[in-house]
């Protein structure tokens, strides 16, 4: 009989109490971590930081001296609870990061990392959502800048797991006209958890606008266990502000993902139809602008009654004869992407990009 032995891979913590000082941990330095190396491929990791006050230490990736890359895909999976990865790197492997409710990657842009005169951010690896993570304490992907807005930001990574994945901007420069830009181009079709994209508010009330981009339906996630209304949720207070911008032709029909609009905007590139038969709920107003596309076939719960699709460019093709009924449709007056002039009424909206 042949004999199996089975060895436990070691898990290396960063556990540290001292006073209430705000921290920040270069994560490669072997001195912050319990076994004294450097993170390698050996161990896994684990960031727990304690300290008197409640204050919290962030881990960073990489500073001004590390360069324009940092790769952990060598080392062995990161756990994150209730902490945050600061990441200022143009590209980041994160190999394998596991994250629990409260816990937060953070992209940041310091023009002392660039590469040439490119501030792009690339984010790779693998990021699993644990489903402690709720819509109460999600784990979230922030855009992190206090003086520009960027447009070339990419996230990569293939999210799963079964916990909430809340998006929003930090940048404080960004407008609804010059929004803080991230592409989705991952493979996060084992997504069961929510997607949130939001449009946070900050103490003084003033909003960071945030546009998600995708090119691909797998992009959104795939189907929760159960139904979830609100598995896609476009969130903010002020039109315009919150966007999902669809660049290539694509088809959602998940009946367990449902979508939420709370006064969102889903912009169409031109030459793209967004063809979405999911449950969806629009709360106060939809806004769709962009040439392309965008095609409704999906169910409309009672809650949407009376509630606003705002046609400023482009098409609205309903794909049943009753999907829209539910809803306030308004066209912009003299809108030069629908077919024919003076497109204003809801039976024009049953005209397709021909005119027929």
């Amino acid at each position: 009989m042949q004999k199996i032995t089975l060895v436990a891979r070691p898990a290396i913590a960063h556990v540290v109490t001292e006073d209430g000082k705000q921290r920040i941990l270069n994560m490669s330095e072997s001195s912050i971590w319990t076994d004294g190396q450097a993170p390698h491929p050996d161990a896994d990791y684990f960031h727990i930081y304690e300290i008197a006050g409640g204050a919290q230490a962030n881990l960073r990736l990489g500073s001004g001296a590390n360069g324009n890359n940092f790769d952990l895909g060598a080392m062995g999976t990161l756990t994150l609870r209730g902490r945050t990865l600061e990441d200022y790197m143009c590209q980041v492997n994160l190999g394998r990061l596991r994250a629990y409710a409260g816990s937060a990657l953070r992209v940041i842009y310091s023009s002392s990392i660039k590469d040439g005169d490119s501030l792009w951010r690339h984010v790779l690896g693998d990021i699993f959502i644990d489903a402690e993570a709720t819509l109460e304490d999600p784990f979230s992907i922030s855009l992190a800048n206090l003086t520009q807005t960027y447009t070339d930001n990419v996230i990569a990574a293939k999210i799963h797991g079964d916990g909430v994945l809340r998006l929003f901007s930090e940048n404080n420069k960004a407008t609804a006209e010059s929004p803080c830009v991230v592409r989705l181009t991952g493979d996060n079709s084992e997504l069961k958890g929510r997607i949130w994209v939001q449009c946070k508010a900050t103490s003084e009330g003033s909003r960071y606008p945030l546009l998600v981009s995708v090119a691909e339906a797998k992009a959104l996630g795939g189907d929760p266990d159960v139904f979830a209304e609100d598995g896609f949720h476009l969130q903010t207070a002020n039109e315009g502000t919150a966007i999902l911008q669809v660049e290539k032709t694509m088809t959602v029909d998940s009946a367990l993902r449902g979508w939420r609009v709370d006064q969102g905007t889903i912009r169409m590139s031109e030459g793209a139809t967004l063809s979405l038969r999911s449950p969806l709920r629009v709360v106060t107003a939809l806004a769709k602008d962009g040439p392309g596309t965008l095609a409704l076939g999906a169910t409309v719960p009672v809650e949407s009654q009376g509630a606003k699709i705002k046609i400023k460019e482009g098409y609205l093709m309903p794909l049943t004869s009753d999907c829209c009924t539910r809803f306030d449709v308004s066209f912009s007056a003299g809108c030069g992407h629908c077919g024919r002039c003076g497109c204003c009424r809801w039976d024009r909206a049953r005209e397709g990009p021909d005119g027929t």
